[in-house]
């Protein structure tokens, strides 16, 4: 079993992208040296980036063996609960429990980088059978089919959109003047935001550089 959380100071490893990157890499390395048509690996990490559980499928599919996602989905609310009820060492901010789930994408059994998805929700036990089917009753799908990926976002891409859309708004809170708009409440930037980021979801852009200049104009087009 690999364990995502071991050792790790969560709150400053997601406020830096950096820390957050080699984080994954090196979950992925060590994947990728224990992963084998014999073995068993329970990978528990933060997998909220579809783009990362896609280069775990093209893992597994490099080696032909199979994979499942098991999914566990809880309320936001309930969430925050959990995390609070943790030892103070081991809790989330709220700045950081927030941006995490603003980055996080939804398994989809139509992906097929999610699928076979089993899903568990809170109170109910987990459904061997289903995993046994997904891992043991099924045959791995063919290697020379992985590198034809469908468009995904980079693995680090919901972070940027993150961290530049905040640090615009505060940019306009301090200076609205100087993008050209009339002053505006945090409230309105903060939908603004949320509506850009969703967008971007459904329209990917894989060039970071263009994130600052659009979210820019998608104000400026709304608060004149």
């Amino acid at each position: 079993m690999i364990n995502g959380d071991e050792g790790l100071d969560r709150n400053s490893t997601f406020a830096d992208s950096r820390l957050e990157k080699e984080l994954r890499a090196k979950l992925l390395a060590e994947v990728q040296r224990e992963l084998g048509r014999d073995s068993l690996i329970i990978l528990d990490a933060h997998n909220y980036i579809k783009g990362y559980r896609y280069e775990l499928y093209c893992l597994s599919k490099s080696v032909k063996t199979t994979q499942c996602t098991l999914y566990l989905p809880v309320n936001v609310d309930v969430a925050w609960k959990w995390n609070c009820s943790r030892p103070e060492e081991d809790r989330y901010s709220r700045e950081i429990f927030d941006a995490l789930i603003l980055r996080y994408e939804e398994p989809d059994s139509k992906n097929r980088w999610d699928s076979p998805l089993v899903t568990i929700h809170e109170g109910n036990e987990i459904l061997f059978q289903d995993v046994d089917a997904a891992l043991f009753q099924r045959k791995a799908p063919t290697p020379n089919q992985a590198t034809q990926s469908d468009p995904v976002l980079s693995t680090n891409f919901l972070y940027d959109l993150d961290r530049l859309t905040q640090e615009i708004i505060e940019e306009v809170l301090k200076n609205p003047i100087e993008f050209g708009i009339r002053r505006v409440t945090l409230p309105e930037l903060s939908r603004l935001r949320r509506q850009f980021i969703n967008y971007v979801k459904q329209n990917p852009i894989e060039d970071t550089n263009k994130i600052r200049p659009l979210f820019e104009n998608y104000i400026r087009n709304i608060t004149i």
